[in-house]
């Protein structure tokens, strides 16, 4: 009977320890991520830039936020691990930015990661910005590219997406590709999606017919079954803005029609 006892007792001791240690490590790793995470300390000097999207006509229709950190020699350039960037300290600096940009009824683009987007505070975030900068309209950038599809909860991203569309939200899937290999990737996705970015190089391909008759063909279904707009990036020259016409795109965002602009001055 003891020796029964003893047994039972050492197992909730190994339980016991082994919740422990577990919970330590928790604690260690947040700890850890929170000193590392330099983008939330309030000293670090970020700050968004915009950059113009426009229409057919270039009259402009939105503007992305592109988030720059201030060097010591005064420079500014892309910071690393925006993906840790609290969306306490984005609510701050688009507060600033906005502050810059004309009240009109265009789009406010603002790039977030797949952690920002499921984080317990996304939505808060949506309520605040949806509110805060009309009568532009929210759009969020999801950049699916960059993350591996067994890194992330598809049910848990689909939730808040349509959440967030419900609020008022427009959701923007970045560096997309019109290929059917990339539609049958991110397919699980598209019904939330309301606009994608293609980059004009890849447009540039639409000069080789077998190109042309099998990707465009696929995207015209696509944009079809699940109402999407399209957005053409990276236009760097007149010849791009050509083919954005020829191909009857009408966003369109970059070089060409304006580089990344600093909203405050310095």
């Amino acid at each position: 009977m003891l020796h029964h006892l003893a047994g039972e007792l050492l197992i909730v001791i190994i339980i016991i320890l082994a919740v422990a240690v577990v919970t330590v490590s928790l604690y260690v790793f947040h700890s850890r991520r929170r000193k590392t995470n330099y983008l939330g300390d309030p000293d670090t000097d970020l700050r968004y830039f915009i950059q113009k999207q426009v229409d057919f006509n270039d009259h402009v229709v939105g503007y992305e936020c592109l988030l720059r950190q201030r060097n010591a020699d005064g420079s500014w350039t892309l910071p690393i691990q925006m993906e840790q960037l609290p969306l306490q300290r984005i609510v701050v600096l688009l507060k600033q930015t906005f502050q810059t940009l004309p009240a009109q009824e265009i789009k406010l683009a603002i790039n977030l990661s797949y952690s920002q987007i499921v984080s317990a505070d996304f939505m808060y975030f949506v309520r605040w910005a949806v509110s805060t900068i009309t009568p532009m309209d929210l759009v969020v950038e999801y950049d699916a590219i960059h993350r591996s599809e067994f890194s992330i909860n598809r049910k848990r991203l689909l939730r808040r997406v349509h959440q967030a569309r419900k609020l008022g939200m427009i959701f923007l899937l970045d560096n997309f590709s019109l290929t059917d290999a990339e539609v049958t990737r991110i397919a699980w996705l598209l019904p939330e999606v309301d606009i994608v970015k293609v980059s004009a190089g890849e447009f540039r391909q639409a000069e080789t017919q077998a190109w042309s008759q099998l990707n465009l063909k696929t995207w015209a279904d696509v944009s079809t079954k699940y109402n999407l707009q399209i957005m053409m990036t990276e236009v760097e020259n007149k010849a791009d803005q050509h083919l954005a016409d020829q191909l009857g795109v009408g966003l369109r965002q970059g070089y060409h029609f304006g580089h990344p602009t600093n909203t405050g001055g310095q």
